[in-house]
């Protein structure tokens, strides 16, 4: 019997397939065991299509496909036939079955049999946009096989379509084939077709997997009527805050509105600036608020308030906004709490960073590695991560505590400076790390404005007691804290630090330490 030989990941320009079964989450839910068996028939027909093609299986992630092939054609080829298989096989124990497939080419260096990085992501995103039975592509995909498509094949220009990355609109394509049913589908699940307003972004999220997954649980699934998510400057809250409206603006029919607070001074102001932002129609009779509860009241939307932390004072409008609406949610993000009736608070804290014996394939894995890679790609397109690099730029993001507004004004030096030659002058990080950036908020400029952003919102006891206890070094007790300190209102005084995201706590030996 002659082995089969073991398919390589293909590198160079590859083409990335994602699968996925729709409404695999209801159907595990009815039919357990069964959906179980189906699955294993499902695995087997996705399988024996990859290998038909000449692909390479990446990962099965739940029910879900990874796939990589050294040819557009050959991936298109597969798409077809994993569909034409699943819409012969008769599932009768659970009823049909319909899964979405995505395609996107792109230049990729698979690391430890797996990909990482923009191209990933972005093939993932053009997967979600399907409806169960359709293959998507984008338009470099479609340049490949347009000229040689299979026999019996078609490809549709669909047109323009924002994805949940939040980037510039993309043209996506539709693959068919005769063999297929016809069905009328709804439109792409892409922002085209949902009320939102939200920004295009210039720059890729990366990493917060895990944060994503646990503010949509709290949002959608738990219903949750307001969420405070709250950090430090600098750790990515607003960035957050946008990606996981885009991942949940299915779930909100009447649209997800971004407000942006920062430039707000009073928070009077508020007000005006949701129904700003929601174009609510106002008139000069009634209230501003009492317009905007009447309009709200029965509508399914979610409300994201940016940067409330100065504007603390509106906690107040929008505890009522929540008490005389029905379904009206908000995802809060503040360094400060509102602390209202129902806040739940989620505090996002910066990026994880790898060992001193971490490898190259699982520093690659790493968000506070690839959030510092990227960035400096963007800024010198030369720059890459390999085994000589690796070990200046782990100790960057080691030094930087994972911060992401640290990393990417660091990463943003290698347009000027080899990553060995930033290491040392990172002892002054205050004065080294600031952009020229034309098109940030002063407090995003520099590693200095984030601070003062924060320390400028103080009180005055509060800063006196901030710069005492700038005498610990690792961290410290209540006790140590009420020893050394003048104010007898030292409880007080470092829980609203701790609620102004200055200090963190930890539990230790049933005791919380501060640091």
């Amino acid at each position: 019997m002659i082995e089969k030989k073991p398919v390589e990941p293909p590198t160079g320009e590859v083409t990335l397939m994602f699968t996925d079964i729709e409404g695999s989450t209801k159907s595990w839910d009815e039919h357990k065991e069964k959906f179980r068996e189906a699955l294993k028939v499902h695995n087997a027909l996705m399988r024996l299509a990859i290998e038909k093609s000449g692909g390479y299986e990446v990962k099965t992630i739940g029910d879900s496909f990874m796939a990589a092939f050294p040819s557009a054609l050959s991936a298109a080829t597969c798409a077809l036939e994993m569909q034409r298989s699943i819409e012969e096989k008769v599932f009768n124990e659970i009823g049909n079955m319909r899964i979405r497939i995505g395609l996107n080419t792109g230049t990729l260096q698979p690391s430890d049999g797996d990909y990482f990085g923009p191209v990933v992501n972005h093939t993932a995103r053009i997967e979600s946009a399907g409806n169960g039975g359709q293959i998507v592509l984008s338009e470099e995909t479609a340049k490949h096989i347009q000229a040689q498509l299979p026999e019996s094949a078609t490809l549709c220009d669909v047109g323009l379509h924002r994805l949940k990355d939040l980037g510039s609109p993309i043209r996506l394509f539709l693959l068919s084939h005769e063999a297929l049913p016809q069905r009328d589908y709804p439109p792409l699940r892409t922002l085209n077709f949902l009320p939102h307003n939200f920004p295009a972004q210039v720059s890729s999220f990366i990493g917060r997997e895990k944060e994503c997954q646990d503010l949509q649980t709290l949002l959608v699934e738990d219903k949750s009527r307001i969420v405070t998510l709250k950090g430090t400057g600098g750790t990515g809250k607003s960035r957050l805050s946008l990606q996981v409206a885009a991942e949940s603006v299915q779930d909100f029919p009447d649209g997800i509105w971004f407000i942006e607070l920062a430039s707000l001074t009073d928070s009077r102001e508020v007000p005006g600036a949701l129904a700003l932002a929601m174009k609510i129609p106002l008139n000069s009779e009634q209230s501003i608020p009492d317009q905007i509860f009447q309009h709200l009241k029965d509508k399914r939307s979610l409300l994201v308030l940016d940067n409330f932390e100065q504007v603390i004072d509106a906690a107040k409008f929008v505890s009522d906004l929540l008490r005389k609406t029905h379904y009206i949610s908000c995802l809060v993000t503040s360094q400060h709490l509102l602390q209202i009736s129902g806040e739940i608070e989620y505090a996002l804290e910066p990026f994880e960073t790898p060992g001193a014996e971490a490898t190259l394939a699982e520093c690659e894995r790493n968000a506070a590695v690839q959030l510092f890679v990227e960035r400096a790609q963007a800024a010198k397109a030369t720059f890459v991560l390999n085994n000589e690099t690796l070990p200046t730029v782990l100790e960057i993001c080691r030094r930087l505590e994972g911060h992401p507004l640290a990393l990417e004004l660091t990463a943003a030096l290698v347009r000027g400076i080899q990553p060995q030659q930033i290491l040392p002058r990172l002892k002054d990080r205050f004065k080294l790390l600031a952009s020229s950036r034309r098109d940030l908020d002063p407090r995003q400029r520099s590693l200095r404005g984030a601070m003062d952003w924060s320390y400028e919102l103080l009180t005055e006891e509060e800063r006196e007691l901030f710069s005492e206890i700038s005498v610990f070094s690792g961290g410290f007790f209540m006790e140590d804290v009420e020893a050394i300190c003048s104010s007898s209102e030292v409880f007080f005084l470092l829980i609203n630090l701790r609620d102004k995201s200055l200090i963190k706590t930890v539990e230790i030996d049933g005791e919380t330490r501060y640091s």
